[in-house]
């Protein structure tokens, strides 16, 4: 009886260790251009890849459609420090 158990542990632990093996070898996917890479609302859509960076832009999903971000016109302003 404790053959049968000691040899069910071994293989438990060699195939949880073959499988995080093998998780950890797949890697991330690779965004393709066009591919927008999302939170809830908040996104980047992915104009080019190359040599490890992407290149995009901003977007937000406004009624199920994603939009790019615009940039406010109104100078930047100081925020007071609450004393």
């Amino acid at each position: 009886m404790r053959r049968i158990l000691l040899s069910f542990a071994l293989g438990m632990i060699l195939t949880l260790g073959a499988m995080r093996l093998l998780s950890a070898s797949a890697g991330a996917p690779v965004p393709k251009p066009g591919d927008v890479i999302t939170g809830y609302d908040l996104g980047f859509r992915v104009k080019t890849v190359g040599d490890g960076h992407l290149v995009g832009t901003f977007v937000v999903r406004v009624n199920g459609n994603w939009r790019p971000v615009e940039e406010a016109s109104l100078p930047p302003r100081a925020i007071p420090a609450k004393p």
